[in-house]
């Protein structure tokens, strides 16, 4: 499904826009939920696994002409240039 979507928006010369979390290694600014919501499941271990949950997948990654905005915060809009 987004893989036709984005396809359809290319083929109109629309935009396709990825937004990515992207995070200092150390996790530094990854912001004060683990020491502000510490009853929280944000809070909690994550499992660890081989996949980065910020990766795009290969089937629908971007292509040249699309736009990927990197981002501390799950939304696309709030603290972006979007």
């Amino acid at each position: 499904m987004i893989k036709s979507l984005a396809d359809a928006f290319r083929a109109k010369k629309l935009p396709v826009i990825y937004t990515m979390g992207a995070v200092r290694p150390d996790s530094w600014d990854a912001g004060s939920w683990a020491w502000k919501t510490t009853g929280t499941a944000e809070s909690a271990p994550r499992p660890t696994n081989t996949l980065d949950a910020n990766e795009i997948v290969a089937e629908i990654a971007p292509q040249t002409q699309d736009v990927v905005v990197l981002k501390q915060k799950p939304s696309g809009f709030p603290g972006s240039n979007l």
